[in-house]
């Protein structure tokens, strides 16, 4: 996809939240493999950070990598997977850390767009 181009020599961590019951497996083609066929073109090295359908463990420690200044970009398969009880914390780090925020489902998603939706 085109507008992973413009991750080339960043540091990023793509955040997958299963679905419930999914499997997300790196030998299946899913979700995961979808966006790591696309990414891996135009990326070098990926953190991979998978949810199950209930946990969000992940995504603090991508919220908190976010804010340490220890990534410059965030892939989503879809914002949907964010909870929404951290969506406002996601997007103000974003914001202030100036982290881009890219959703492979919605595409890139303009912060100041996101933080009006959601104030």
């Amino acid at each position: 996809m085109k507008f992973f181009e413009t991750l080339q020599d960043k540091k990023v961590a793509l955040y997958v939240r299963k679905e419930k019951g999914e499997e997300i497996t790196t030998s299946g083609y899913g979700r995961l493999q979808w966006i790591e066929d696309d990414i891996k073109e135009h990326v070098a090295e990926v953190d991979i950070f998978i949810d199950e359908h209930e946990d969000v463990s992940n995504l603090h420690k991508v919220i908190q990598m976010a804010n340490e200044c220890r990534i410059e970009a965030i892939v989503l398969w879809t914002i949907d997977d964010i909870d929404l009880s951290l969506i406002k914390e996601l997007i103000e780090v974003c914001s202030v850390r100036e982290v881009e925020l890219i959703s492979f489902w919605e595409h890139i998603i303009p912060v100041k767009e996101l933080i009006n939706n959601f104030n």
